[in-house]
């Protein structure tokens, strides 16, 4: 498929209310898909729509959408903080998997990152994940460190 710069969509809080349920609803189906464990659909949506708000007041954010035909086929989410890139989330919808569209999404982050003078970009791939771990490593990206942590939103088993 050819995938055109031209059909990414920019989101932000000023965003139509319809947009922005869109891009929250492909959020939605991104940690739904990566963390089914770990929250409930209306928490998610209220805590992680609130989250991505205050991301946009503190830190230069770039929310995009790849739309086509009335579809979201993919999304990307990714903030600087203390000169480094940080790539939140790519999500890429089931019809649209493995046509380049992720790596097409990714290549023009690079793209607008290096305009913007922004050298460096991090993500963080659950250890779960082995197929993302695959995609970004195909694309680049090097294993740099290992981060624990735990969810707040599991109960404790003793």
């Amino acid at each position: 498929m050819n995938w055109i710069a031209e059909e990414i969509r920019g989101v932000d809080d000023k965003s139509p209310s319809d947009v922005w349920e869109r891009f929250l609803a492909a959020l939605d189906a991104y940690w739904n898909e990566s963390f089914p464990q770990e929250i409930s659909h209306s928490d998610w949506h209220e805590l992680y729509s609130n989250q991505i708000k205050l991301r946009l007041e503190r830190h230069p954010t770039w929310l995009w959408m790849y739309e086509r035909d009335g579809r979201t086929l993919a999304l990307t989410n990714f903030h600087l903080e203390g000169g480094v890139a940080h790539i939140a989330e790519v999500w890429v919808s089931p019809e649209a998997r493995r046509s380049g569209l992720g790596k097409f999404m990714v290549v023009e982050m690079k793209r607008v990152l290096r305009d913007s003078g922004i050298s460096r970009i991090a993500v963080t791939v659950p250890s779960s994940a082995t197929e993302s771990l695959v995609f970004w490593k195909n694309i680049g990206f090097g294993e740099v460190a290992v981060q624990l942590e735990r969810s707040t939103f599991v109960p404790d088993q003793l």
